[in-house]
């Protein structure tokens, strides 16, 4: 027995199980630009670490114009809009998912249904718009950006100047802790030199 993978009438659920870190076949977005840009700094705010050996953060951009191609809709790349009035933090985020669609087998065996997981597909998303040509069909889809690392503590100054912090990407208490913390590596040149001219005086 085959159908696709995920059902349709599972997106809703995977959805909200991909927001809280149950991994899914969904891959996060954003229609915020300023949103995927704090979500591209975030991990360094909260380590105040950056490897030597990284040298530029990468933000994607997919192009979802094409959809309004009714001809699309039987490609394999679905964009799920999950509902925002159940949860305040996808709200926020203004969050959307890709799910590239596969076919799976199901089997039956002694009553119970068997799902065959060596057909899943754990290429990248770029490879596999690649491999389908979706460029020859209607153009790039895909766009990769990349900030060199040394432009990521400018960044967070400037999302922080604009209101994007962790109060706004995560409503409630957490989000207002974890913008204390945040603030505390944003500005740590600032509280250094300040700490000194206290101690010279």
């Amino acid at each position: 027995m085959e159908r696709k993978w995920l059902p349709e009438d599972l997106w809703e659920l995977a959805a909200l199980a991909q927001h809280y870190g149950i991994p899914t076949r969904l891959l996060d977005w954003t229609h915020d630009l300023h949103t995927a840009l704090y979500f591209a700094v975030e991990s360094y705010m909260k380590n105040k670490y950056i490897p030597e050996e990284t040298k530029s953060i990468v933000l994607w951009a997919l192009n979802i114009k094409p959809y309004a191609n009714l001809e699309m809709l039987s490609c394999p790349l679905k964009i799920v809009h999950p509902i925002y009035y159940m949860n305040p933090n996808m709200k926020a985020q203004q969050g959307l998912f890709t799910l590239w669609e596969i076919t799976k087998t199901f089997e039956k065996e002694d009553g119970d249904i068997i799902i065959n997981n060596s057909e899943l597909e754990r290429k990248p998303l770029d490879k596999l718009l690649q491999e389908y040509k979706f460029s020859d069909k209607i153009g790039t889809l895909l766009y990769q950006i990349v900030i060199p690392v040394d432009y990521v503590k400018d960044l967070c100054h400037y999302l922080n100047f604009l209101g994007y912090n962790a109060s706004k990407i995560y409503p409630g208490f957490y989000g207002v802790v974890k913008t204390l913390q945040e603030r505390a590596y944003i500005y740590e040149d600032l509280l250094t030199d300040y700490n000194n001219v206290i101690a010279v005086r």
